[in-house]
């Protein structure tokens, strides 16, 4: 899912640009990776959109205040704050991605770093 949602951007990309200018190589690391994180944001608008719309002060009732969540800088996808943060892990153990745990994207997401 991934590597389709990355040639669909790619095409994209390519339409919005003169013929002279577009390229046509292989998908890089990068264009996964951003790809996915895509792919992690919609799937949070769509569990989440409460909490992605106030994340600075999530509610009282919200099942995600425990996690105290936080978006990234540089990907915009929600994070889980809280005591990791005093680690001193690298900032992808610090702040696991928030995933809805039933979901099958989120299924397929981990399946496709687990196995």
């Amino acid at each position: 899912m991934i590597r389709k949602t990355a040639y669909w951007r790619h095409f994209f990309s390519n339409l919005r640009v003169p013929k002279e200018d577009r390229t046509f190589s292989f998908l890089t690391t990068n264009a996964l990776k951003t790809a996915e994180h895509a792919l992690i944001r919609l799937l949070q608008r769509q569990c989440f959109p409460d909490e992605w719309k106030r994340l600075q002060s999530v509610a009282k009732g919200s099942r995600l205040r425990w996690f105290q969540p936080m978006l990234s800088s540089n990907d915009n996808v929600i994070q889980i704050g809280g005591w990791l943060g005093q680690s001193t892990l690298h900032d992808n153990f610090k702040h696991p991605i928030l995933l809805p745990g039933a979901h099958q994207l989120s299924t397929l997401l981990l399946a496709s770093y687990h196995l």
